[in-house]
């Protein structure tokens, strides 16, 4: 996946980032090194690479 590592290493930070792959029934926590600084910049960033509809942001408060 390395346009996705492209495009997630452009806001580095803190907030986990986890990868749902539902053809293989499986959702996986990102290395720490592509966690994000910014949960709206990251997902500006991801529907580049990804189809609009296959990008999340959950916030928890």
């Amino acid at each position: 996946m390395p346009a996705f590592e492209q495009a997630i290493r452009t806001c580095p930070g803190d907030i986990p980032v986890f990868l749902n792959l539902p053809e293989e029934n499986v959702t996986l926590l990102a290395p720490r090194e592509l966690w994000c600084g910014n949960a709206d910049d990251a997902r500006s960033k991801l529907v580049t690479v990804f189809p609009d509809e296959h990008v999340k942001v959950v916030v928890n408060n």
